[in-house]
């Protein structure tokens, strides 16, 4: 099996071994090589090396995308793959896709990108980007040779699985995965790649039937709600997902100001409230050390 391995070195080290082994990318403190798992040990000995091979896995909604199989070749032609079994073939026309390089992304590289008529949106996980554009620029970026592996980002990918899992929430059904949170039922809050795709897709909102609530402030989000219910809502949060630059649909959900697990968590339970021992902590001096918002994970107090 191959690897390929993240190799802390400079200058001359990383001439020596660009003739010794699969060059894939070099930057000034590190380089990037391919190598069989029997030369891993031998490099190990010479070199730090942080094996990096399962960092090309791409995490998209549910899914991991195996970025070993091409969804688009390098001439820009879709290619069947099994991560995208019985997606329909997108329109013509502009659309986002993930854009994987062959390791940490370069500046000059979203340069070519855009040379090629893509345009860069957002970072996402495992050395991609998102990059919207048409298939004539999806079929000169796929030609790049610092780009890996290219695919849509699917539009189910674009959509929290809590908002699928409560597609049918009731009226008076408020509860959450988080703890000491409400959800409000139907409500959904509507992330955009910026203000411009925001601004040009409330009319689509509003044809497919949701309500606009909100213009959440300093943000390119809209808050907004189903007045209906029953089965056609999934159908509705489709169409949503497709709307040209939502980038991620979660629910709405209201903060609700708390603080009680860490004591639990502590077992100071016997002092709280009144617990008939006398004691109020007047005239103590108390130091607290907080790191943060308590979420509930005993490992983050």
């Amino acid at each position: 099996m191959e690897h390929i391995l993240k190799i802390f070195c400079s200058g001359a080290d990383q001439d020596q071994l660009t003739d010794s082994y699969e060059t894939i990318e070099r930057y000034d403190g590190f380089m990037l090589i391919k190598v069989d798992e029997d030369q891993i040990e031998e490099i190990a000995r010479r070199y730090p090396v942080e094996d990096i091979t399962d960092l090309y896995t791409i995490r998209a909604g549910e899914r991991t995308i195996d970025t070993s199989q091409p969804r688009v070749d390098t001439k820009g032609k879709l290619r069947t793959h099994p991560d995208y079994k019985g997606v329909k073939r997108l329109s013509p026309g502009h659309h986002h896709h993930l854009v994987q390089f062959i390791g940490p992304i370069k500046e000059a590289w979203l340069a070519e990108v855009k040379k090629m008529g893509g345009e860069p949106r957002a970072p996402f996980e495992a050395f991609s980007y998102i990059i919207c554009g048409d298939d004539k620029a999806l079929a000169g970026i796929t030609g790049l040779p610092f780009v890996r592996w290219v695919g849509h980002l699917r539009h189910d990918d674009r959509v929290a699985p809590s908002v699928v899992t409560h597609i049918g929430r009731k009226a008076g059904d408020v509860t959450s995965e988080l703890p000491r949170t409400r959800v409000l039922p139907g409500v959904y809050t509507v992330e955009f790649f910026d203000k411009a795709d925001m601004k040009a897709a409330q009319s689509n909102i509003k044809d497919i039937g949701f309500e606009i609530l909100e213009q959440a402030s300093q943000t390119n989000a809209l808050v907004i709600r189903d007045p209906k219910t029953g089965k056609g809502r999934a159908k509705r949060i489709r169409e949503l997902s497709a709307v040209h630059g939502v980038r991620f649909i979660h629910e709405r959900s209201v903060k609700r100001t708390s603080n009680d697990v860490a004591a639990r968590i502590m077992g100071t339970s016997s002092t709280l409230g009144d617990p008939g021992l006398g004691l109020s902590g007047a005239g103590e001096v108390i130091a607290v050390c907080d790191t943060g918002l308590d979420t509930g994970d005993p490992q983050n107090i």
